[in-house]
């Protein structure tokens, strides 16, 4: 693992940043997906998704984090629309006990009322004092993600600045692999000739590419780079944007099979093979010949990322994955003006309330959905009610309700077991059993049970097709902890600290303050970083990232870092 530790990071110059919520919606909203290369989704929601019929409309959603919250915000939008007398009855599922809409708890470590789906934080107390704030979840937003900042702009005032995320390479970041240590900041290299940026540059330049066309993954006949100016520019044509979709989908087609590591494993083959001139050829690694100089390098990469973070864990998904990544273009990643991100998630909740007024009705049932289906009447067809059976986190008992509509806002690993319970049949179940058995709960029997997902009255295949897709869709997942510490509390033994011995291949270690410069190396014995001192309560984040230490020893949380490990100040 790496510790990163920067101090009076809300007034640190390297995250301040000029942005406004309003500023990463305009640039953000245009982006397409290569999978749909005509759909800017921001523009899907710029007005209510449709209309619903005078009455009372009865709807369930599976699911209160972000996607569910987000869904029940365009409920309110429709539910402005309804005329005097209609409205809508929400009930918003969620089994998590620590959601923020369940009841409160005490705990000295308090993540209740601190979480929203993959959204989750965690406050740390001793008594009635607070200590420390973390995120736990989801905690930096790509400048890219145009639907996350149109529901921003409804949560929060959309002149509000944002800060750019501290990730390594945004701030002053030191890197450590083997014997060797890095420090930068953007392309700013303490060591110009450094391996780790040779190796950074080179997959730069034949992964997505440059402008002279260098890549040795190209979409058509475009460097991926190319291709992701073009699905982001609100002047790509129909034509261009359909080409882009072919040319994909003939690089799905031809690579599917290639994993990430294999990729960069071609990228330094090649280099060796051709080398060039100047950084255009792989670092010269003592004692290593050609296939170790390969072998070394592929393995720093998987340690350093494009700077950002190490790769390693993600080196066996399939290599079309890692370019939905690139061309998605992640490069830019901010933190929302909260103290925690699910406040985000709390606030856009409010806003559907107020938005929905006396025409939206909400309840809370903090439980676990097991199953989801359409059931058929048999005294009055063809009419289809949408029906959910779930258990409350207070009971064993098995629940069943009705509604007219259900809304399945749930991570694909979770939806996917759900929907298939309901089978493929457009002609239905006559009776089956549900409920979770297996987990030893109380069980039920339904009838005339019809499928969640059902596409076709005749016919099982696209049924059967579109639960097939949700089973593959792939989310890439890393484990990261973003902590804010009082400056109180940075004397704590628990709390990372940069002031004690050097790890031990250092010969001369120059002072580094937290400044975007770097002062020239010592020539002389080593010298020990020294750090400001901070007056009044001021906060740091630790961001701990899963880069892979070759050896852990209990010294390495003390102040010691590890092989393979990057820490900054």
């Amino acid at each position: 693992m790496s510790i990163t530790v920067i101090w009076d990071w809300a007034n640190s110059a390297s995250v301040n940043s000029t942005s406004t919520i309003a500023d990463l919606q305009q640039l953000s909203q245009h982006y397409r997906h290569p999978d749909s290369a005509r759909v800017a989704y921001p523009h899907t929601v710029q007005a209510p998704l449709g209309e619903l019929p005078a009455g009372t409309h009865r709807v369930a959603i599976v699911g209160a984090g972000a996607a569910g919250i987000c869904a029940f915000y365009e409920l309110s939008q429709l539910a402005k629309g309804l005329p005097t007398g209609s409205k809508i009855v929400v009930d918003l599922y969620d089994s998590d006990p620590d959601h923020f809409l369940a009841p409160l708890r005490n705990k000295d470590i308090d993540t209740q009322n601190r979480r929203a789906g993959r959204v989750s934080a965690a406050r740390v107390s001793t008594g009635d004092t607070e200590r420390t704030v973390y995120e736990v979840g989801a905690m930096r937003f790509p400048e890219i993600a145009g639907l996350t900042w149109h529901y921003a702009s409804k949560a929060f005032n959309p002149t509000e600045r944002v800060k750019v995320f501290p990730n390594p390479g945004k701030v002053p970041t030191e890197f450590v692999f083997g014997n060797r240590v890095d420090r930068y900041k953007d392309q700013d290299w303490l060591d110009s000739d450094s391996p780790t940026r040779r190796v950074q540059q080179l997959v730069f330049k034949y992964f997505p590419g440059n402008a002279s066309g260098s890549s040795l993954f190209k979409i058509g006949d475009c460097d991926p780079a190319a291709v992701a100016v073009l699905l982001k520019a609100e002047s790509t044509d129909d034509s261009t944007l359909d080409g882009i979709y072919q040319d994909w989908q003939a690089f799905i087609a031809e690579h599917d099979h290639t994993t990430l590591a294999g990729a960069i494993r071609k990228i330094m083959t090649h280099v060796s093979d051709n080398p060039g001139v100047g950084e255009d050829r792989l670092p010269d690694i003592p004692g290593l010949d050609a296939q170790g100089t390969i072998d070394y390098c592929v393995e720093l990469f998987g340690r350093f990322g494009f700077g950002t973070g190490g790769f390693k864990p993600l080196y066996n998904i399939s290599l079309v994955e890692m370019m939905r990544l690139v061309l998605w273009d992640y490069s830019n990643e901010y933190t929302l003006p909260v103290e925690e991100n699910v406040d985000f998630i709390k606030k856009l909740h409010e806003k559907t309330m107020s938005e929905g007024a006396d025409k939206l009705e909400a309840n809370f049932i903090n439980g676990r959905v097991s199953d989801a289906y359409h059931f058929r009447p048999a005294n009055i067809r063809p009419q289809r009610i949408a029906k959910v059976w779930h258990y409350t986190n207070t009971s064993d008992a098995l629940l069943e309700k009705d509604y007219d509509y259900v809304i399945l806002a749930m991570p694909q690993d979770q939806l996917t077991p759900l929907i298939r319970r309901s089978g493929y049949s457009p002609h239905g179940i006559a009776s089956t059993q549900v409920g979770d058995f297996r987990l030893q709960l109380e069980t039920g029997t339904a009838t005339q049970v019809y499928p969640a997902l059902q596409l076709s009255l005749s016919d099982t295949a696209p049924t059967e097709r579109i639960v097939s897709a949700i089973n593959q869709l792939h989310m890439t997942r890393s484990s990261k902890v973003f902590g804010l510490i009082s400056q109180a509390d940075s004397s704590n033994p628990s709390v990372p600290t940069f002031r004690g011995p050097r790890y031990k291949p250092w010969s001369a270690t120059p002072v580094w303050p937290p400044a975007t410069s770097f002062p020239a190396r010592s020539k002389g014995r080593s010298t020990q970083a020294s750090w400001p001192a901070i007056p009044g309560k001021t906060t740091r984040p630790a961001c701990s990232r899963t880069t892979p230490a070759t050896r852990r020893t209990p010294a390495a949380t003390r102040g010691h870092r590890a092989p393979g490990t990057c820490s900054r100040p």
